[in-house]
């Protein structure tokens, strides 16, 4: 069984107290071109890419990929249904490390650091049928390098409400960020977003926003790390997609600082994603990991928008919104 922390790696002193603050796709394969050096990623030149009828045509063929037989809701085609909808779905039932779970119960393990390096980048942005999808065409968009093990960013989802539970507490939204090695093991950086002041991040997005799968692609030049919070202590663990065919291995790094959106951002997303979650799986296999440390980010090109920081006051830190199982809003 691949295990992706080796036990050198978990085999820790460090004393803390941690703190509690999609649908996508399917991970794109690494192509064959090269890639750029991870040792000096800043040597990197990077060509804007002009948009072709091939790249039109794989656009959509990216999209008319999403099936249509299984559901977010509903009793026929919903999450409880999911593996008896097709063979190949079996593991959303008998899989032992199914996402998404309620970060809770942790044990107090040393992590490697994560060195995030993202960089403004061309991107299409679009509607899946299920969620809102910000997908980077080059590969040079930026990496996750956890402990020297290298991902390369592929993609942003956004799911609402979050698809994670912070020790029982659910966020307005979660933002995923998809990686693939250059063996096609998938790692998801992903980020809750509480409601609280604009982010302005996030307009750059939203003015564009799509209002269903019949919507143009759009492109727009997009800096991921603008979206990073101050601190980045994080949780792991191993896990699944969080959708058919729940394929099970995938790396889960989650920010345990939320990141604000104003309830207006929150709103517009809501209308287009709302309930694109799977329910909280049930702990089986799992090992859940959490580290208090600050990682490096490096961004290779001036952002096209300045990261967000804001004072914010500690009655609105301590605002947070809670859902029932479906997904819907408990007054």
């Amino acid at each position: 069984e691949t295990v992706f922390l080796s036990a050198a790696l978990l085999t820790a002193n460090a004393k803390y107290t941690p703190t509690a603050s999609a649908y996508a796709a399917a991970p794109v394969p690494p192509s064959s071109r090269p890639r750029p050096s991870s040792a000096s990623p800043a040597a990197c030149i990077c060509s804007h890419h002009e948009e072709t009828a091939a790249d039109e045509a794989n656009h959509t063929a990216s999209i008319e990929h999403i099936s249509e037989d299984w559901s977010y809701s509903g009793e026929d085609i919903g999450p409880s249904n999911w593996a008896s909808l097709n063979d190949s779905y079996k593991l959303c039932e008998t899989g032992q490390i199914q996402s998404p779970i309620d970060l809770e119960k942790f044990e107090r393990k040393k992590l490697p650091r994560l060195n995030l390096s993202y960089k403004v980048e061309t991107a299409d942005l679009y509607h899946d049928g299920k969620t809102v999808v910000l997908e980077f065409k080059d590969e040079n968009a930026g990496t996750l390098d956890a402990g020297g093990k290298i991902f390369y960013l592929n993609k942003l989802v956004f799911r609402t409400p979050s698809e994670h539970k912070d020790d029982s507490i659910t966020y307005s939204m979660e933002v995923q960020l998809f990686h693939q090695d250059e063996s096609g093991r998938t790692a998801v950086l992903a980020l809750f977003v509480d409601q609280g002041t604009k982010n302005q991040s996030l307009d750059l997005i939203w003015e564009q926003l799509p209002k269903n799968s019949a919507y143009p692609k759009r492109k727009l030049r997009f800096d991921p790390s603008s979206l990073l919070p101050e601190k980045r202590s994080y949780y792991y663990y191993e896990g699944s997609l969080g959708y058919p065919p729940c394929t099970e291995g995938l790396d889960w790094f989650i920010l345990s600082e939320p990141i604000f959106a104003s309830v207006q951002q929150l709103s517009d997303i809501e209308k287009l994603s709302n309930g694109n979650i799977r329910p909280i799986q049930k702990r089986k296999a799992h090992k859940l990991y959490f580290q208090k440390l600050e990682p490096n980010i490096e961004v290779i090109e001036k952002p096209l928008i300045a990261p967000i920081i804001e004072p914010v006051s500690d009655l609105l830190k301590d605002r947070r919104r809670y859902y029932d199982s479906a997904g819907k809003l408990i007054p």
